[in-house]
Protein backbone atom coordinates (compact mmCIF):
# COMPACT_ATOMS: atom_id res chain seq x y z
CA UNK A 1 0.00 0.00 0.00
CA UNK A 2 0.85 3.77 -0.60
CA UNK A 3 0.63 6.83 1.98
CA UNK A 4 -2.45 7.98 -0.03
CA UNK A 5 -0.82 8.90 -3.33
CA UNK A 6 -0.05 6.43 -6.55
CA UNK A 7 3.47 5.44 -6.06
CA UNK A 8 5.31 3.64 -3.53
CA UNK A 9 9.25 2.19 -3.48
CA UNK A 10 10.52 0.05 -1.28
CA UNK A 11 14.89 -0.42 -0.62
CA UNK A 12 15.33 -2.74 2.59
CA UNK A 13 14.14 -5.46 4.45
CA UNK A 14 15.49 -6.91 7.69
CA UNK A 15 14.91 -10.97 9.08
CA UNK A 16 11.53 -9.81 10.38
CA UNK A 17 9.84 -9.27 6.96
CA UNK A 18 9.95 -5.15 7.84
CA UNK A 19 10.30 -3.25 4.88
CA UNK A 20 11.16 0.09 4.40
CA UNK A 21 11.51 2.66 1.99
CA UNK A 22 9.21 5.87 0.71
CA UNK A 23 5.35 6.13 -0.51
CA UNK A 24 4.01 9.18 -2.40
CA UNK A 25 1.32 10.99 0.29
CA UNK A 26 -2.04 12.16 -0.62
CA UNK A 27 -0.57 15.78 -0.12
CA UNK A 28 1.90 15.24 -3.10
CA UNK A 29 5.38 14.19 -0.77
CA UNK A 30 7.77 11.42 -0.56
CA UNK A 31 7.38 10.26 3.15
CA UNK A 32 9.67 7.70 4.65
CA UNK A 33 7.41 4.30 4.88
CA UNK A 34 7.58 1.26 7.07
CA UNK A 35 5.34 -1.60 5.85
CA UNK A 36 4.26 -4.60 8.21
CA UNK A 37 2.40 -7.44 8.17
CA UNK A 38 -0.64 -5.23 8.75
CA UNK A 39 -0.01 -1.46 6.91
CA UNK A 40 1.89 0.79 6.01
CA UNK A 41 3.29 3.18 8.58
CA UNK A 42 4.89 7.18 7.64
CA UNK A 43 7.57 7.44 9.60
CA UNK A 44 7.30 11.24 9.05
CA UNK A 45 9.74 13.74 7.76
CA UNK A 46 11.51 17.23 8.31
CA UNK A 47 8.42 19.22 6.58
CA UNK A 48 9.12 18.07 2.90
CA UNK A 49 10.44 14.67 1.70
CA UNK A 50 11.79 11.76 3.38
CA UNK A 51 13.30 8.38 2.40
CA UNK A 52 14.23 5.24 4.44
CA UNK A 53 17.46 3.77 3.37
CA UNK A 54 18.02 1.35 6.04
CA UNK A 55 16.57 -0.72 9.07
CA UNK A 56 17.85 -3.21 11.77
CA UNK A 57 16.61 -6.51 13.20
CA UNK A 58 14.61 -4.19 16.05
CA UNK A 59 13.07 -2.25 13.66
CA UNK A 60 14.99 1.00 13.90
CA UNK A 61 15.27 3.13 10.15
CA UNK A 62 17.64 5.60 9.15
CA UNK A 63 17.76 7.85 6.06
CA UNK A 64 17.25 10.94 4.52
CA UNK A 65 15.05 14.08 4.74
CA UNK A 66 14.75 17.28 3.25
CA UNK A 67 13.80 20.36 5.57
CA UNK A 68 10.87 22.58 4.48
CA UNK A 69 13.16 25.36 4.32
CA UNK A 70 16.03 23.75 2.15
CA UNK A 71 18.35 21.41 2.75
CA UNK A 72 18.63 17.77 3.75
CA UNK A 73 19.18 15.98 6.66
CA UNK A 74 19.63 12.60 8.29
CA UNK A 75 17.23 10.60 10.54
CA UNK A 76 17.04 7.92 12.62
CA UNK A 77 13.26 6.59 13.10
CA UNK A 78 12.55 4.20 16.31
CA UNK A 79 9.90 3.45 18.58
CA UNK A 80 10.76 6.68 20.04
CA UNK A 81 9.95 8.67 16.68
CA UNK A 82 11.72 10.83 13.93
CA UNK A 83 14.96 11.95 15.42
CA UNK A 84 17.12 14.35 13.48
CA UNK A 85 20.21 13.43 13.83
CA UNK A 86 22.33 16.66 13.54
CA UNK A 87 20.15 17.99 16.70
CA UNK A 88 21.94 15.51 18.35
CA UNK A 89 25.97 16.90 17.66
CA UNK A 90 27.95 18.17 19.52
CA UNK A 91 29.14 22.52 20.08
CA UNK A 92 32.51 21.75 18.72
CA UNK A 93 31.58 19.78 15.55
CA UNK A 94 28.82 22.07 14.50
CA UNK A 95 30.93 25.10 14.95
CA UNK A 96 33.54 22.70 12.73
CA UNK A 97 30.72 22.93 10.31
CA UNK A 98 29.64 19.01 9.97
CA UNK A 99 25.84 18.05 8.73
CA UNK A 100 24.93 14.64 8.48
CA UNK A 101 23.19 14.68 5.62
CA UNK A 102 22.29 11.09 4.90
CA UNK A 103 22.55 7.81 6.56
CA UNK A 104 22.44 4.50 4.29
CA UNK A 105 21.99 1.63 6.81
CA UNK A 106 21.92 0.48 10.75
CA UNK A 107 22.80 -2.87 12.30
CA UNK A 108 21.80 -4.74 15.07
CA UNK A 109 23.70 -3.21 17.61
CA UNK A 110 23.18 0.14 16.34
CA UNK A 111 25.84 1.38 14.08
CA UNK A 112 24.30 3.79 11.44
CA UNK A 113 26.34 4.34 8.36
CA UNK A 114 26.15 7.23 6.05
CA UNK A 115 27.53 10.91 4.92
CA UNK A 116 28.22 14.00 6.37
CA UNK A 117 29.17 17.18 4.67
CA UNK A 118 31.60 20.28 6.36
CA UNK A 119 29.32 23.59 5.46
CA UNK A 120 32.94 25.53 5.78
CA UNK A 121 34.99 23.61 3.59
CA UNK A 122 32.45 21.28 1.21
CA UNK A 123 34.29 18.38 2.27
CA UNK A 124 32.49 15.32 2.08
CA UNK A 125 33.55 12.13 4.58
CA UNK A 126 31.57 8.68 5.12
CA UNK A 127 30.67 8.09 8.76
CA UNK A 128 30.08 5.60 11.47
CA UNK A 129 28.01 6.10 14.20
CA UNK A 130 28.02 4.31 17.51
CA UNK A 131 24.96 3.97 20.11
CA UNK A 132 26.09 4.84 23.61
CA UNK A 133 23.81 3.96 26.94
CA UNK A 134 22.48 7.35 28.33
CA UNK A 135 20.28 6.53 31.44
CA UNK A 136 17.95 8.78 29.80
CA UNK A 137 14.60 5.83 29.24
CA UNK A 138 12.98 6.10 25.43
CA UNK A 139 15.70 7.83 24.35
CA UNK A 140 18.53 6.94 21.59
CA UNK A 141 21.45 8.83 21.94
CA UNK A 142 24.91 8.63 19.44
CA UNK A 143 28.36 9.41 20.12
CA UNK A 144 28.48 11.97 17.43
CA UNK A 145 32.18 12.81 18.17
CA UNK A 146 33.08 10.24 15.41
CA UNK A 147 32.66 12.93 13.11
CA UNK A 148 35.05 14.96 14.48
CA UNK A 149 37.42 12.34 14.03
CA UNK A 150 36.35 12.38 10.10
CA UNK A 151 39.02 15.20 9.75
CA UNK A 152 41.77 13.09 10.36
CA UNK A 153 40.38 9.87 8.89
CA UNK A 154 40.99 8.64 5.60
CA UNK A 155 40.75 5.54 2.83
CA UNK A 156 44.50 4.43 1.41
CA UNK A 157 43.64 3.81 -2.25
CA UNK A 158 46.02 0.86 -2.01
CA UNK A 159 44.83 -1.24 0.39
CA UNK A 160 41.42 0.01 1.65
CA UNK A 161 42.08 -0.14 4.80
CA UNK A 162 41.36 2.64 6.70
CA UNK A 163 44.56 4.93 7.96
CA UNK A 164 45.62 8.22 10.03
CA UNK A 165 46.42 11.12 8.02
CA UNK A 166 47.63 14.22 9.96
CA UNK A 167 49.09 15.91 7.18
CA UNK A 168 50.00 14.84 3.51
CA UNK A 169 53.54 13.16 3.52
CA UNK A 170 55.94 13.16 0.44
CA UNK A 171 57.75 9.58 0.57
Amino acid sequence: GTLGGGFARTDAINNDGQVIGYSLTSGGYHHATLWNDVEAIDLGSFGSHSYALGINSVGDVVGQANYAGGGSGAFLWSSDGLADLNDLLDQETIDAGWVIYYTTDINEFGHIIGTARNSITQEVQAFLLTPMDVPEPATYWLIIAALGLMLSIRRNPCSGQVVRCDRPRTL
